[in-house]
């Protein structure tokens, strides 16, 4: 009975051609809905954007830079936290735990990070920067973003690890490592112009070594550093000797409005000028800013 149906149908070519039109058009429906849901689950679904940690505000401001917000990027410890004894909280370890990539500048400063990376599940995501690149370090000092030459270090180092993540951006990332890179070295020549005009026989003295990085790269070695741990207070009697052995003072600099340290430069009659660890400023680039603004409050002194 089918085949002699079938045998009918094909005797007649416009009931092939109805039957041939026909399958056609199922195909073409079939195909047509497909290739729409898939195109429509591709354009309703949000992309989930890279997610970089990073432990420190210098480390999170030049990926901020690099990348202009294509990834999502965290902050790990606050400016207002100290990078030695930093404690995670739930959402921190969250975090961590999502992110694509951590960043940490070195063991020696940020030292829970190098505990964590001994955590299997986060041993392959947490980078540390500073076995990988060639710092100029200075002895039991890890505050070396403030040297401008260890900054593009890093961003170099930086736009490397971007790239190896997200190589349909890794053009962009690069463009934006030479536009970093030309923004710090037109500041190291402007405050290099700046230093000149000021180029005197004083002496500074320093609350904290970290400072160190920023008068060593600029060659001013006037300075007398009183401490060499930021949470440290000061003695009134070295400073008190200072001030007698050396009639050459002119300024006191210390951080966050440090109190004794104000009120010592009153009383011995020095001016005091307060400087920053990190740059909070809101520049498009904080870190080339900040370097101009601490070479600004120190060439007072000078």
């Amino acid at each position: 009975m089918a085949s002699s149906f079938w045998l009918k149908i094909f005797k007649k070519p416009f009931s092939v051609l109805i039957l041939v039109s026909s399958v056609a058009l199922v195909i073409l429906i079939y195909y047509l809905c497909f290739y729409q849901n898939k195109y429509l689950l591709k354009t309703t679904l949000p992309q989930q954007k890279i997610l970089i940690v990073n432990s420190i505000l210098p480390l999170w401001q030049i990926t901020n830079f690099l990348t202009s917000q294509k990834i999502e990027n965290i902050l790990l410890i606050q400016p207002t936290d100290s990078e030695h004894n930093f404690q995670l909280k739930n959402q921190d370890m969250i975090n961590l735990q999502k992110a694509s990539l951590v960043f940490y500048l070195s063991k020696n400063l940020e030292n829970l990070l190098s505990k964590l990376q001994q955590n299997l599940s986060l041993h392959h995501k947490i980078k540390e920067i500073s076995p990988d690149v060639n710092f100029k370090l200075l002895p039991n000092n890890w505050h070396l973003w403030l040297n401008p030459h260890n900054l593009i270090l890093i961003a170099r180092w930086q736009t490397k690890q971007l790239c190896s993540i997200d190589n349909n951006n890794c053009y962009f990332y690069q463009e934006n490592l030479q536009k970093f890179e030309l923004q710090i070295t037109q500041e190291v020549n402007k405050i290099n112009n700046l230093f000149l005009q000021h180029n005197s026989n004083k002496s500074i003295v320093l609350l904290h070594d970290a400072y160190n990085y920023f008068f060593d790269y600029f060659k001013i070695s006037n300075t007398i550093v009183l401490s060499h741990h930021h949470q440290s207070n000061m003695q009134i009697k070295q400073l008190h000797n200072l001030v007698n052995q050396q009639n050459n003072i002119s300024c006191l600099m210390a951080e966050n409005n440090h109190l004794s340290a104000q009120k010592l430069a009153t009383t011995y009659g020095l001016q005091y000028q307060n400087l920053n660890l990190f740059f909070t400023n809101q520049a498009q680039n904080p870190l080339s800013y900040g370097l101009w603004q601490m070479a600004q409050q120190i060439s007072i002194c000078l």
